[in-house]
C-alpha cells in the first residue's frame, strides 16, 4: 500500500518551491510527507573517512545540522495546520538515497527541485538525473523554483 510523498529538502532557510508543492500534494491526498535530507558530504569524503572517534564526531555534527534543518522545515509546514510528517536523514549520493527511501517506504511520488536534476551529478548530471528517473519506483515531479 503506497502512502507517502517524498520530498528532497533543500539546504536553505524557508520552504522552496518543491517543498511547498510536496506539502500541497500531501495535504490534498492525505498522504504522509517524508522530508529527506541527504548529507552529500559523506559520499564526497568517502576516501578520507575512517572509523575513528574524530570522524564520528564530524559525522555527528553533520547529522545534528541536518536534524535542525528538518525541524525548522517541519515547524514551517505545521504552521499551516496538521500534517503527517516523517523525517529521514541519509548520508551518501542523492539519487541512490532517494531511490532507496522510495523503494523501502513504498512512496507514491517523489517531489524534487528541477535544479537538483542538473546539480546532483556535477559533470555527469544529466546522466544521473536520467538514472533517477529510470530506477524510480514511482513518478517523479520536478518543480521549477
Amino acid at each position: 500500500m503506497y502512502g507517502s510523498i517524498l520530498c528532497l529538502v533543500e539546504d536553505i532557510e524557508g520552504l522552496c518551491g518543491s517543498e511547498k508543492e510536496a506539502v500541497m500534494y500531501s495535504r490534498l491526498t492525505g498522504l504522509r510527507l517524508v522530508l529527506l535530507y541527504v548529507i552529500e558530504k559523506v559520499a564526497e569524503s568517502e576516501m578520507v573517512a575512517t572509523d575513528s572517534a574524530g570522524w564520528q564526531a564530524v559525522y555527528d555534527d553533520w547529522k545534528r545540522e541536518a536534524t535542525a534543518l528538518l525541524d525548522r522545515k517541519e515547524d514551517l509546514i505545521r504552521v499551516e495546520g496538521p500534517i503527517s510528517i516523517k523525517q529521514e536523514i541519509r548520508g551518501g549520493n542523492n539519487a541512490y538515497e532517494i531511490i532507496s527511501i522510495a523503494t523501502e517506504q513504498e512512496v507514491s511520488m517523489i517531489v524534487l527541485p528541477r535544479s537538483k536534476a542538473w546539480i546532483m551529478g556535477g559533470l555527469f548530471s544529466s546522466h544521473l538525473a536520467n538514472k533517477l528517473l529510470q530506477f524510480s519506483p514511482c513518478p517523479v515531479l520536478w518543480v521549477n523554483d
